[in-house]
């Protein structure tokens, strides 16, 4: 690994939201700029940066430093401390008070700002309000340094540190000494694997509640990648003591209990069975059945549909409908929710347009939607209608610091009469929670696919289970 002592001359570019940057160096006894590409907590033009890395070529820009661990130096020389004061990293001072500052003060500039502070006071132009800012600054800045150079001591490099502060702030130290765990809980893209390297390098016991609490949740988690909604609690056990190296059971049952304690795990007791969930899976599914519920017993009101009514759609479409599709258009003028499945070439698809066309009839107001991208242009190619994919239909918007929000929700649901969703074996337990909650009480809801083909990418086999509950027409 390479080692850089350098000053920063220009910031090419900053991502606020991650702390990556592209920034121009200066390096003592090289007159070229170098280019240097890592994670920042935040970098002004004029800091004396420490930096460890590798040299990488890059396709189109060539030589870059690719940093792995920076720290910021504190200027030793008048003309690198008045630089650094100028550059704005202290808010308060720009170039001309910089550079009265270390016209009276020389070297002993940020000796003077670090702990008499007062003495600033003799610089004309700087009162009792414009030195509180001055201080008040200046002391956030060691503070941040202290945190990212504790947060690398721990091997934590410069991408993590920088989310790590953004989550935490002053707090980060403090959270990571109480809780490394915590991390893999509320830090965007900190997982289990390297919240429990930084606790293992912190000294933090293998068989510690808090890292036991840890492991059995990213258990639950890996099983959900799986596609499972819940673990049978002896499953659970034995998967986490794979994971974890740990052999007492004893100890994973007092994490197992304290996460029931904390509600982050629901446990279903019944027939001698123990079914662990993670918390967002258990009341997902239930909010998906009383919601699936009410939509069915809801309806605005049942349409009158005739034989007469289903022939005339049949020559309006150019297509001649068998049985089980005309009964499909009768349970669809009558019930709330749907369901339409059947395999490849079961005539689905002729399906849904003949129910476009008795729903513009009835001069009600449809959406369709699909879980994929090309779903949806599948379905717009069928139908010659608008289809988007689900999320895009809930009005999806996820921040790149982690979450998502939908714009249509329970409380501003969708204003459509009719929803018509195709591929709903896509559909994991979490997006048709999404879903449903965005429906409105007496619309229509009709979910069609294939329950043996095309599984969810996310946890549960939701059309499976809605189909075998025989509950739903």
């Amino acid at each position: 690994m390479v080692e850089l002592e350098a000053t920063v001359e220009r910031i090419t570019y900053y991502n606020q939201e991650n702390g990556f940057a592209v920034v121009k160096l200066t390096v003592k006894d090289d007159e070229n700029l170098v280019t240097a590409v890592g994670y920042f907590h935040s970098l002004e033009v004029g800091e004396v940066l420490k930096l460890k890395g590798i040299w990488t070529m890059h396709k189109d820009y060539g030589y870059q430093f690719k940093v792995d661990y920076y720290e910021t130096l504190m200027p030793a020389t008048a003309k690198e401390i008045e630089n650094y004061l100028a550059s704005g990293v202290i808010r308060g001072i720009g170039p001309a008070t910089a550079k009265r500052i270390v016209k009276m003060f020389g070297e002993d500039s940020l000796e003077v700002l670090a702990n008499s502070p007062e003495e600033l006071l003799k610089i004309p132009g700087i009162g009792n309000k414009k030195l509180k800012i001055i201080t008040e600054s200046y002391s956030q800045q060691q503070e941040t340094r202290e945190i990212m150079l504790f947060l690398q001591q721990y091997g934590i490099g410069p991408g993590v540190a920088v989310k790590i502060y953004k989550n935490y702030k002053d707090k980060a130290i403090e959270v990571l000494k109480e809780n490394p765990y915590r991390l893999a809980d509320e830090v965007y893209g900190i997982g289990f694997k390297t919240a429990d390297r930084i606790a293992q390098s912190m000294g933090i016991k293998s068989d510690s509640l808090e890292r036991l609490c840890a492991g059995l949740k990213y258990a639950m988690y890996k099983a959900a990648d799986e596609g499972h909604v819940f673990l049978p609690a002896e499953e659970l056990l034995y998967k986490a003591s794979q994971l974890l190296n740990i052999e007492k059971k004893e100890l994973l049952t007092q994490a197992f209990l304290a996460l029931e304690e904390k509600k982050d795990i629901v446990v279903e007791r019944a027939w001698g069975r123990e079914d662990v969930y993670l918390s967002a899976f258990y009341y997902s599914e239930n909010a998906v059945a009383r919601r699936l519920f009410l939509l069915a017993a809801m309806v605005d009101k049942a349409l009158d549909i005739t034989d007469e009514d289903i022939d005339k759609i049949e020559k309006h479409c150019n297509i001649k409908l068998a049985k089980r599709q005309r009964e499909a258009l009768e349970k669809a003028a009558r019930h709330g929710v749907l369901i339409i499945t059947g395999g490849p070439g079961t005539g689905k698809t002729t399906t849904i347009q003949s129910l476009l066309e008795f729903f513009k009839q009835q001069d009600l107001k449809v959406a369709l939607a699909a879980p994929t991208g090309r779903a949806a242009k599948r379905m717009v190619e069928a139908t010659g209608m608008e289809a988007k994919t689900i999320h895009r239909l809930l009005e999806y918007n996820a921040y790149e610091e982690g979450g998502m929000t939908f714009g249509k929700d329970h409380d501003n649901p969708l204003d459509e009469d009719v929803i018509i969703i195709d591929e709903v074996s896509m559909v994991d337990i979490i997006l048709m929670h999404h879903l449903l909650s965005a429906i409105r009480l007496g619309a229509r809801v009709i979910l069609v696919g294939d329950k043996d083909q095309l599984p969810s990418v996310g946890p549960g086999s939701v059309l499976r289970e809605i189909i075998e509950s025989d509950r739903l027409p």
